[in-house]
């Protein structure tokens, strides 16, 4: 049976065009059925304050690997997972959608300009879009709420039709006058949607060469066995890896399960090659390699190094030629990180290419910078010889 190899594309090698993001709207909602969390209201009338902001990356032209100490300070971060991709976000309170599929191009003209959303109880969300620079493009949803216990929601989606990216909910009890969430960040899950293998080092992947990984480190011989490294990437709709993120001191999952590596089908009887993929189906990014991204994720307007990728090995079997694919597992499909009273919840917001047992297409979208490793096809030789094509 023919099965198409992945092509594999660099998180520094993609890149996201702002400017002609267009469409959305805005107005005044004025919930009817507010469901999900009620607040607690005491008999303070006074408004609670208090702001969310996004800091959405934008992918430099090239990057570089980060160093262990770069890394060691990523994971002491909580990163929310902001793809460069999105160009829309909708935002729920309580249980209620307060507006859905806002675009870039309009983030500042809700209401004529203003950017207020008002809702119920005299409330409102006031979304501002940060000007683009070379760094980051901020949107900050500024609240003014009732004190008391609610639960947020964000979901952030790109494209035409729009697909979900990212999505999170978290819930904040909020005090009269003005309140700090930064202690308690809204963190997103990231939908798998599509997946790319890349080389096993950071040094390896942006070398001269990439397409031979590095000429061959990723190859090692014991004996006559031969086994080769690689690096299995999770990476959303548009071809964005997933980054690794801690929250609440763990590894903070994906929105749909986890993913695997798997061994094309083949014209022999016999796997070709064994697969070494500890803790697989892995459930969240992994942390093996780090790409640099100017706006580091976190909410921080210090550029940092953003970390993604988990670890695998292939040793040969068998002589032949054997093709390797990223997978879904069986809870792929099933969205755990969707807001209460979120308006994007049928299929058909969520990327085709993220459902259960699916083969993972390519994360290739806006290919550009360094070449790197293409087509990813184990030639199990005599010799152990390794072809990259």
């Amino acid at each position: 049976m023919n099965r198409s190899v992945l092509t594999l594309a660099s998180f520094s090698a993609l890149a996201l065009g702002l400017a002609a993001c267009g469409g959305g709207g805005g107005g005044t909602v004025t919930p009817t059925n507010p469901g999900g969390t009620t607040p607690t209201t005491p008999s303070n009338s006074a408004k609670a304050t208090a702001s969310i902001i996004l800091r959405i990356p934008i992918i430099p032209a090239s990057s570089v690997g980060a160093s262990s100490a770069a890394r060691a300070t990523q994971a002491s971060r909580t990163p929310k997972d902001l793809s460069p991709a999105t160009d829309k976000i909708s935002f729920i309170v309580d249980g209620t959608s307060i507006f859905k599929d806002v675009s870039v191009g309009n983030y500042n003209n809700a209401n004529g300009g203003a950017g207020v959303f008002n809702f119920a109880n005299g409330q409102s969300i006031t979304l501002a879009f940060g000007a683009v620079d070379t760094t980051y493009f901020t949107v900050t949803l500024g609240l003014s709420v009732l004190p008391g216990t609610h639960k947020f929601g964000v979901v952030l989606k790109s494209g035409t039709p729009a697909y979900v990216l990212s999505e999170g909910q978290n819930t904040y009890t909020l005090k009269p006058g003005a309140n700090d969430l930064s202690a308690n960040p809204l963190a997103l899950s990231g939908v798998v949607a599509s997946g790319y293998i890349s080389c096993d080092t950071d040094a390896e992947n942006t070398s001269a060469s990439p397409s031979t990984c590095n000429n061959w480190q990723n190859f090692t011989t014991s004996g006559s066995t031969y086994t080769y490294a690689f690096t299995a990437v999770a990476a959303d709709y548009d071809g964005f890896p997933i980054p690794y993120q801690i929250v609440s001191g763990n590894p903070f999952g994906f929105d749909n399960g986890g993913f695997s590596v798997i061994e094309a089908s083949t014209d022999t009887s016999y796997p070709v090659v064994s697969i070494a993929a500890t803790g697989a189906p892995w459930t969240n990014p992994g942390n093996h390699l780090a790409g640099t991204v100017l706006g580091d994720w976190s909410g921080s307007s210090k550029a940092g190094d953003v970390m993604y990728g988990e670890a695998f090995a292939v040793t040969c079997l068998h002589t032949g030629t054997a093709n390797l694919e990223l997978q879904l597992n069986g809870n792929g499909g099933t969205f755990a990180a969707q807001p209460t009273g979120s308006p994007d919840n049928t299929a058909a917001d969520y990327a085709p290419t993220s459902v259960a047992n699916g083969i993972l297409p390519r994360g290739n979208n806006g290919a550009g910078g360094p070449a790197r490793v293409n087509n990813i096809s184990i030639n199990c030789t005599s010799t152990g010889t390794i072809t990259v094509i």
